[in-house]
């Protein structure tokens, strides 16, 4: 009985422990996106290369077009202040984990003028998370 109640509290623990992770690092997968939001916002390019692996790709579905723009050529863009600019609502939709390391975030961040749709690949390297792969709909709200 006494090894009985002891398994118990054991699992219980455990599930516990592995609650309280999910929750953290859910925490820093939302913590990432916000930066890479908020950088173009401020057009703060250092900032976005804290969150975007260098050889990250975002492709931008804008109407019938798909624009692809390599992470130097969007960190370049942010730079030279042909983008962003204007502060975003960011509103969570959902965060998949794919694997220990790997996760999904899906927001949207939504200005006066645009309404983007967000799906973000995310990979976790040497215990920090960044973004690998961008997917993005961008609607004018005219």
């Amino acid at each position: 009985m006494l090894l009985r109640r002891l398994a118990m509290s054991l699992v219980l623990i455990l599930v516990c422990c592995a609650s309280m992770q999910a929750q953290n690092s859910e925490k820093m997968l939302k913590e990432v996106a916000e930066k890479f939001v908020k950088a173009a916002d401020i057009q703060d390019a250092g900032m976005l290369e804290e969150v975007l692996h260098p050889e990250s790709q975002q492709f931008v579905s804008m109407g019938p077009r798909l624009i692809k723009s390599p992470a130097d050529q969007y960190i370049a863009a942010i730079k030279a202040k042909k983008l962003g600019g204007e502060p975003r609502t960011i509103t969570f939709k959902n965060i998949d984990f794919i694997g220990d390391n790997t996760a999904l975030t899906v927001l949207n961040a939504k200005s006066s003028k645009f309404d983007f749709s967000y799906q973000l690949s995310m990979a976790k390297s040497e215990g920090k998370w960044m973004i690998v792969g961008i997917l993005t709909e961008a609607k004018p709200l005219n």
